[in-house]
């Protein structure tokens, strides 16, 4: 049969725009692949909430309630007079503390300083990151004024100065860490007296019940940690004139919202901690300290909750163990129940870290790193690359039969 010119163009013409079609129909195909896999990709990408932390530990015996399920990384609640620990949730975990370093600050300086001397600001204390009571160089203060900018305001300005009429950070960083091993509260490391984020200042909750247990002895901690507001010191008066003061309040809300039985706290907040509170609260003659880090729950929500449960759960759980005593470690103190309770128990969990070693769990708390294992296509490669290479394979095959026919019609 005679082909013409005119009739291979027609059947090269038919090949083709089916070719294209099918090429055409290829690609949307490939494309919404694609496009499907992106966004899974996407979806599983996106930053990960907070690991949930270890499980919650605590051996109840009838009449016993679950402690409340807080959204912390870590919590502790023990009783101030026995020692005994009621519950704990990854309560020997290193982790950032944030401002409730300043507990330990107060704790260390106060026997060393008289409360009535006056201390003159420096340009280091008004140079403070983060939080300030307010402290101008130059200016004076008594040591009752830097401790209440300390402990009610939460001045890092005031941790400075107060490490400065303490003889020097470096001293007093040293004093912090001597008083914390003291103490029998190992996990603890101090890097500075205001508890700023930086590496290697951590603490647990255990310890820091057991330091906040230990300042409570002494009477001006408990009335500082107690006092909801007081006037602080302006800038310094031209001669002749009064010097000014103003109101500084208390930023524990359970303080300041006066919960049943409170006795007071510290709170503490930085971006990497986020927020962590030590406090304490005395009802019918038994005291509870509590411990909460690394939680984005507001802190009086989460204390009262962890108060409530404490003070209606009192005689009705097994003791975890007992806070460290000074001169012991938490090895041999705060030992978590045993296995063999858990046939008659519910909800215990077993420590699964060596704070006295610094296991490697230790380092991927303080990163707060999670490996996203949710699968997308992504994770088949082998499809994309096969479809890719059946595309290039067709679109190559329709160029050559193509060129063939046109040089045929020629």
């Amino acid at each position: 049969m005679h082909i013409t010119s005119g009739n291979l163009n027609r059947r090269e013409g038919g090949w083709l725009t089916a070719s294209v079609r099918i090429v055409m129909a290829m690609l949307i195909a490939f494309a919404a692949l694609v496009a499907s896999g992106s966004m899974a990709t996407a979806k599983n990408t996106d930053p990960p909430k907070p690991p949930p932390g270890p499980p919650i530990e605590f051996s109840p015996i009838a009449g016993a309630t679950p402690p409340p399920e807080l959204d912390a990384y870590a919590w502790i609640i023990a009783d101030a007079q026995s020692g005994e620990i009621l519950a704990a949730k990854g309560s020997r975990h290193r982790l950032p503390q944030a401002s409730t370093t300043k507990a330990l600050t107060a704790l260390t300086v106060i026997p060393h300083l008289d409360p009535n001397s006056t201390y003159v600001g420096r340009k280091q204390d008004a140079k403070a990151d983060g939080s300030q009571v307010g402290i101008q160089p130059g200016a004076s203060y008594t040591v009752m004024d830097l401790l209440h900018g300390l402990m009610l305001p939460s001045g890092n300005d005031a941790a400075s100065a107060l490490a400065n009429a303490n003889g020097g950070w470096d001293k007093t960083i040293a004093e912090m860490n001597a008083e914390a091993a003291k103490l029998g509260a190992n996990d603890t490391v101090i890097r500075n007296p205001s508890g700023l984020d930086s590496d290697g200042h951590v603490s647990t909750a255990l310890d820091e019940v057991t330091i906040f247990r230990a300042g409570l002895q002494l009477p001006l901690f408990r009335q500082l940690v107690g006092t909801r507001t007081a006037q602080f010191p302006g800038e310094m008066p031209a001669p002749g004139k009064k010097r000014e003061s103003f109101a500084i309040a208390n930023q524990d809300r359970l303080l300041m919202n006066r919960y049943p039985g409170i006795i007071g706290g510290k709170t503490g907040y930085t971006t990497n901690a986020g927020r962590t509170f030590v406090g304490a609260a005395e009802r019918n003659g038994h005291t509870l300290l509590i411990s909460i880090m690394r939680t984005e729950q507001h802190l009086d929500e989460a204390g009262a909750k962890l108060l409530d449960w404490g003070f209606a759960n009192l005689g009705r759980v097994n003791p975890l163990g007992t806070l460290p005593q000074p001169g012991q470690s938490a090895d041999e103190t705060a030992q978590v129940a045993k296995s063999a309770q858990s046939g008659t128990s519910a909800g215990v969990g077993t420590p699964d870290t060596n704070p006295a070693t610094g296991t490697a769990a230790d380092t991927q708390v303080l990163a707060a790193s999670v490996t996203n294992q949710s699968t997308s296509t992504s994770d088949l490669p082998w499809l994309m690359y096969a479809l890719v290479a059946f595309l290039a394979v067709l679109i190559v095959a329709s160029i050559l039969r193509a060129r063939v026919l046109i040089r045929k019609g020629k």
